[in-house]
């Protein structure tokens, strides 16, 4: 079943280490079969120093991660990821990025026109865990077309990144959402270790030196070794290195679809139209129904509920009076079935739902980041039986 695989894999002591490491996540592979590949462990293994142990703690974890976010599914093409994110966000069309398809060697192209982005509009029309899980889907999506090259081209891949500031400035570097993207890439890193093989700045003005700096701050030094900033050439670097068809026209390609910016979503400015029927739709809880607990500076507080019958709904609203808070849900404090997230409600209350496929008891965790001060959290939990919803 993976002869082709293996016949890739040069390095006979590696191969071994990879075997075993797919030995010991046999059960959780059963599940997530998509990640069964040679090249696919490999990346895990290599990422923690072919530690088998470590690796396979932080797999299982990933993969279950990405099952609480529905973040498995199948894509005919990037525009159906495309239209997926638009059942997240209805103003998905308006963060920018997206999949341009793969390169002239089979790594998955990855385009964010970043200075388009309009950072104080869009944290007013969403969670922040929206911005996680848009991110994280469109991450898996990327990983998804790049197993399926492995499987034809018999070699392990990766990811090209091409990071587009055209059109940044101070107006649009708002930093709660800056503050909020460092910690999206976090989870990012954590989720798809060893994926990317190279980040190309383009368009890249003066100002971006000091928002440089604060990004590297959560970046692996694999990571930052892979970031190259392309001056006014850049066009013909992109070019050379990804090959002309594989580009889409507005970055100087020549590869077809209907708009010369293909399926990547450009951002821009949200019609008010829009705005209006977002915010009528975002969910408010009166403060008089919302009970408040005190999180000590780096305390916990932590949340159970005990859900007495199997497929019930468990629903969650919280806001915070000050920063953010770190927040997941186990079960029986052990297994993690929500992944945590650092969130902040400045703008937007928190909120959302989980399907408890057993009974039993499962536990909200808020976790306080903040070494001096305390935070306040006003919450509103509920389960809805089986009958109900």
């Amino acid at each position: 079943m993976y002869q082709d695989e293996r016949d890739s894999v040069t390095n006979s002591s590696l191969s071994y280490d990879v075997e075993q490491f797919r030995n010991r996540m046999a059960p959780v592979l059963k599940k997530y079969p998509s990640y069964d590949t040679m090249f696919t462990l490999e990346r895990w293994l290599r990422s923690y120093d072919n530690d088998i142990e470590e690796a396979t703690k932080r797999m299982t974890r990933a993969l279950q991660n990405l099952y609480a976010l529905d973040a498995y599914r199948n894509y005919d093409s990037a525009e159906s990821l495309n239209d997926f994110l638009h059942t997240i966000n209805r103003a998905a069309d308006y963060l920018p990025g997206g999949i341009m398809g793969p390169d002239k060697h089979g790594n998955i192209i990855i385009v964010q026109p970043m200075g388009r982005a309009r950072p104080k509009t869009m944290m007013r029309l969403g969670r922040v865990s929206d911005l996680y899980r848009a991110s994280v889907i469109e991450a898996e999506a990327c990983m998804y077309f790049l197993r399926k090259e492995e499987a034809v081209k018999g070699r392990q891949l990766s990811i090209i990144f091409i990071s587009d500031l055209a059109e940044l400035s101070l107006e649009t570097i708002y930093m709660p959402a800056v503050k909020a993207y460092i910690n999206v890439l976090n989870v990012l890193q954590y989720l798809f270790p060893s994926s990317i093989k190279k980040v190309y700045v383009i368009n890249s003005p003066n100002i971006v030196n000091g928002l440089f700096n604060m990004v590297k701050r959560v970046l692996s030094k694999g990571m930052i070794e892979n970031i190259e900033f392309i001056g006014s050439d850049w066009k013909q670097r992109l070019k050379d290195e990804l090959g002309e068809g594989n580009i889409f026209r507005y970055w100087g390609g020549t590869k077809e679809a209907p708009k010369e910016t293909g399926t990547i979503r450009m951002g821009g400015e949200v019609p008010d139209s829009l705005k209006e029927e977002i915010l009528r739709t975002l969910k408010f809880i009166p403060d008089d129904q919302l009970i408040k607990r005190t999180i000590p500076a780096s305390g916990t507080l932590k949340i159970p509920v005990d859900v007495l019958q199997s497929n019930s709904l468990l629903q969650w609203y919280f806001t915070i009076n000050d920063g953010d808070v770190d927040f997941k849900i186990t079960y029986d404090e052990e297994e993690e079935i929500w992944p945590l997230f650092r969130l902040s409600t400045e703008f937007v209350p928190e909120y959302g739902e989980l399907l408890c496929l057993q009974k039993g008891t499962y536990v909200l965790h808020f976790d306080n980041p903040a070494k001096l001060f305390s935070k306040i959290i006003a919450y509103n939990i509920s389960v809805k039986d089986p009958t109900i919803h």
